[in-house]
C-alpha cells in the first residue's frame, strides 16, 4: 500500500493508520480478548512464510473457549476465556478433555461445512526480513 501511495505521489499528503479490533497487535493470530461469540466461528491463518512469521493455524471459537490448532507442528491450545480473558494460558492438557472432544468435533464440522482444503504447502523455518521483529529463541 505504501509503495502504491508513493507511485501515485500521494505519500507526502497521506496518513496511514494501522488499526485492529483485537486486543492483540494484529489479525494474523486467533487470539482476541475483546470479541464475544454466541455461536461457533471458524478461523484460519495460512501465510506462514510471510515477513511476519506467524505460524499457520486454524481453530474454532465459542462464547467461552477457543481451540487453536497449529497444524504444521501438531500443537493445540485451549484458552478458557471465562477464567482467562486475556488468553495467557492454555488449558488443553488440563482437565478439559470433554470440552476438547466437543470442540474438535465442531471444528471438523465447520471445516467440512466450508470445504476447507488440506494445506499441503511446504513449511520450514521462517526467516523474517528487515521489516519484522526478530523471532524469539525457544
Amino acid at each position: 500500500m505504501l509503495d502504491c501511495l508513493e507511485e501515485q505521489s500521494l505519500a507526502k499528503n497521506t496518513v496511514v493508520i494501522y488499526s485492529s479490533n483485537q486486543g492483540w497487535y494484529d489479525k494474523r493470530w486467533m487470539y482476541e480478548e475483546s470479541r464475544d461469540a454466541d455461536s461457533s466461528h471458524y478461523y484460519q491463518y495460512y501465510e506462514y512464510l510471510g515477513y511476519h512469521c506467524v505460524e499457520r493455524h486454524y481453530g474454532v471459537r465459542t462464547k467461552r473457549y477457543k481451540l487453536i490448532h497449529f497444524y504444521n507442528r501438531e500443537e493445540w491450545e485451549l484458552p478458557d476465556m471465562e477464567t482467562d480473558p486475556m488468553e495467557m494460558n492454555s488449558v488443553y492438557d488440563d482437565a478439559y478433555s470433554e470440552t476438547v472432544t466437543e470442540l474438535k468435533a465442531e471444528l471438523a464440522r465447520l471445516r467440512e461445512q466450508y470445504a476447507v482444503p488440506k494445506d499441503e504447502r511446504p513449511t520450514g523455518p521462517c526467516i523474517p526480513n528487515e521489516r519484522s521483529a526478530p523471532i524469539p529463541q525457544q
